[in-house]
């Protein structure tokens, strides 16, 4: 179709989907949930409310038309101190697969690039995280907590990514 995804996050608080449109009205947020029952598929919702705020550390997807960009630009208090992120795992019981259960979207709640890796080695089951490729293929990319990958190591400011849990975590960014 010619779209274009793009992994985004707010750092700043009291963002809202209106100040992200903003930038290009043809923008589509969507955010994930790991808790709906289904396929991979069902986790997703298109945000239509333009008041939906978005929270730091939520991961969300954006698509943009063939062609087309955004630059956001929104004003506010940045997201400051530890940040708790609560990472879920939904056991489908409709389903075997455990492939669909567990991934979260989230994103890099602080105005200022992470080192995924730190972060991701203080949480005992947590292993990896992926990235979407827009430059590529439309593959993701992704590293682990060791180093090993594609995926940059250092996230950049309002990047979300991909994690998957085989039970309910915490992911703990420390302003530190």
């Amino acid at each position: 179709d010619g779209s274009t995804w793009v992994n985004i996050g707010a750092y700043v608080t009291g963002t809202t989907v209106a100040d992200w449109t903003a930038a290009n009205p043809s923008m589509l947020i969507f955010k994930y949930n790991e808790s709906n029952y289904g396929s991979q598929s069902a986790g997703w919702s298109y945000l239509w409310d333009t008041s939906t705020e978005l929270l730091p550390g939520s991961g969300y997807m954006a698509m943009l038309p063939q062609n087309q960009d955004a630059l956001i630009s929104v004003t506010g208090p940045f997201a400051m101190g530890d940040i708790n992120i609560d990472l879920t795992f939904t056991d489908d019981p409709n389903q075997s697969n455990e492939t669909v259960d567990g991934w979260n979207l989230v994103s890099n709640p602080y105005p200022s690039p992470v080192n995924l890796e730190q972060i991701l080695s203080r949480v005992d089951g947590v292993e990896a995280y992926w990235i979407y490729d827009n430059s590529g293929d439309g593959a993701y990319i992704t590293r682990n907590d060791q180093g090993v990958g594609d995926a940059p190591s250092t996230l950049d400011i309002g990047q979300s990514f991909w994690v998957k849990v085989s039970a309910n975590q915490t992911l703990t960014f420390m302003e530190s």
